[in-house]
């Protein structure tokens, strides 16, 4: 994400020393929020758009289940969002690693993740991103 200055400040406030033009922007949207915590991090917009992103998870992949793997303990681990939205977002996951597969069900304030694999293994590398409203 590329940050840049514009006028902005009948929209969003005054500007501040760091951005006394304005606040950053993001595709020539304001960025009003943004920031991590043991969760993850979001960035939220002025237009009620928010994007959140979890830290990195390692899933244990030992639990067969036809002729694939899933998560040991054949039930979905849970990600607490950095930020919640006001209404349930969309959300996506993706593994570093060959042959490996998430899925993701969101709620407001969490989501359920599972991963999937074509072997058995453990510590499967996934990440997850949601986008949706908070406001």
């Amino acid at each position: 994400m590329t940050l840049a200055t514009n006028n902005l400040t009948d929209e969003v406030g005054t500007g501040s020393p760091d951005f006394p033009n304005g606040m950053p922007t993001s595709a020539g949207d304001p960025i009003v929020e943004s920031g991590s915590n043991s969760d993850g991090g979001w960035t939220r917009w002025a237009d009620g758009t928010q994007i959140c992103r979890s830290i990195a998870f390692y899933i244990d992949h030992t639990e067969a289940v036809g002729s694939l793997y899933r998560s040991a303990t054949g039930e979905a681990q849970t990600w607490t969002y950095p930020n919640t939205f006001s209404i349930t977002p969309t959300a996506t996951g993706s593994s570093t690693s060959t042959f490996r597969w998430v899925t993701v069900l969101p709620s407001v304030s969490s989501a359920n993740v599972r991963l999937l694999a074509g072997v058995t293994g453990t510590g499967g590398p996934c990440d997850f991103m949601t986008t949706g409203r908070w406001k």
